[in-house]
């Protein structure tokens, strides 16, 4: 793929004296639950800290950590286009459709071979200059892991996405394949189901297209004496000195490959939560409205004319000329471009349901304050955790297609309004995954490692 100005310079960076070092890719669901521990870190007195990104993230890790700020490593620009300006096309080539065909779609749009190859340089001369004591990296980040392996850096992983996912190659024959959106409780036609689309990822790399660039980059990885050549993610695992995972087995399947090395530590959500939208007048507008369901599908779904015509939501200014006129929008409706604290809106007692797109920290911080969830997947590992909401009973899941059924959205949404045992279910749930102990749980976690 093209690689959109990527800097060739090493970046520059004052040494940590010892200290942590996170490095992740931008992507909202990767980086957020590490933006808030790498807060919380600096907050304590734990640090020096640094955070590696590409430079789109650059004012978000630059306002963490209070009087104690956490110092921003830039890896220069993303390898691609991002996600704002993909064509819709593109978009929706990785969301509808076939699940394997959507998987092999999002893999050809986001692996990049040269890109991770001078990421990997880059965090190798970051991690000459810093000299960190340990690392926190992002399970998808693996030319991080890999730079931390070849300078002997112990590292904690951060694993945003459903633990079974990092273990498929070890997983039993009956669990469902990472991906595929199953049940743990199949039918005969989803066990057939399940072992074929397991073999297809297995092969989905070795596609005519993919074959000569697949053989290359291992070539390439073994040439260069990597730990991992073969960028098995459970090798990533046995590597790390411990993992952080961002949920429990309350709602993630359990399996029998489960390291001790990890923990599960609940939703991370800031101790102090923001108020919703400043002066927006938010704050009133929810107190006003007894019953509201938030609807919000995170920062990369893009809705289609149709989807946004069945049913509206937190929409971006660049869509808002695809809904109706406004007369014929009803007088309870409030559309919001951002929403600054989420989490601030999940909180308040007036949200009765989240509407979402089944992102893991969509889900996670939806149930973390007991709501009930209408989930339609978007993509990838969207499509497990919204079977993980059905399975739990603490929510329902509406397809994503290019002309939703709006009849059926309205019942599922009616259904969790109506019936107290979605509401119920989604409180003792929440309970649990607060339980965990979440961002103090993880902080423990990194200083434990560091002790």
């Amino acid at each position: 793929m093209k690689d959109v100005g990527a800097r060739s310079e090493a970046p520059a960076a004052a040494g940590t004296g010892g200290g942590v070092l996170f490095a992740c890719l931008p992507a909202a669901g990767l980086i957020n639950p590490m933006l808030v521990l790498a807060d919380e870190l600096a907050r304590r007195g734990i640090g020096p800290i640094a955070f590696a990104s590409t430079e789109e993230r650059r004012g978000e890790v630059e306002r963490l950590g209070g009087p104690r700020p956490v110092r921003f490593v830039t890896l220069g620009p993303f390898h691609q286009d991002w996600p704002d300006i993909w064509t819709e096309r593109q978009l929706l080539s990785m969301s509808q459709g076939g699940r394997l065909r959507a998987m092999a779609n999002f893999l050809d749009l986001n692996i990049d071979h040269e890109f991770a190859a001078r990421q990997y340089a880059r965090m190798l001369t970051v991690i000459d200059e810093l000299r960190p004591r340990l690392m926190v990296v992002d399970f998808n980040t693996g030319w991080a892991i890999d730079a931390a392996m070849t300078r002997g850096i112990p590292y904690v992983a951060s694993m945003p996405m459903p633990a079974s996912s990092v273990f498929m190659e070890r997983l039993p024959r009956d669990y469902p394949t990472p991906f595929s959106g199953l049940p743990r409780r199949m039918t005969a036609a989803q066990r057939r189901y399940n072992a074929l689309f397991r073999l297809g990822l297995k092969l989905m790399l070795l596609r005519p297209g993919s074959f000569g660039a697949t053989v290359a980059e291992l070539r390439r990885r073994k040439d260069e004496g990597l730990a991992n050549p073969t960028g098995s993610s459970a090798v990533y695992a046995d590597g790390a000195r411990s993992i952080i995972g961002y949920s429990t087995f309350d709602l993630e399947y359990e399996f029998p490959a489960v390291p001790d090395t990890l923990r599960m530590v609940g939703t991370m959500v800031p101790d102090e939560i923001a108020a919703p939208a400043g002066g927006s007048g938010l704050d009133d507008w929810l107190a006003e409205h007894g019953s509201v369901v938030y609807i919000g599908l995170g920062t990369i779904m893009r809705l289609t004319r149709g989807q946004i015509r069945a049913v509206l939501w937190k929409l971006g200014k660049s869509q808002q000329g695809m809904l109706p006129p406004a007369a014929e929008l009803p007088a309870n409706l409030r559309i919001e471009e951002w929403v600054p604290s989420q989490p601030a809106v999940l909180a308040h007692p007036h949200v009765k349901v989240f509407f979402n797109h089944a992102g893991g920290n969509a889900v996670h911080e939806g149930l973390h304050f007991g709501k009930p969830l209408l989930a339609m997947p978007f993509w990838t590992d969207c499509y497990d955790l919204a079977a993980r909401i059905v399975d739990r009973g603490v929510g329902l899941a509406v397809p994503n297609v290019e002309r939703p059924d709006v009849e059926q959205i309205v019942r599922s949404l009616e259904h969790l309004l109506s019936d107290e045992e979605y509401s119920r279910r989604a409180r003792e749930l929440g309970a649990r995954l607060r339980a965990a102990g979440g961002v103090k749980a993880a902080v423990d976690v990194i200083e434990g490692c560091l002790g």
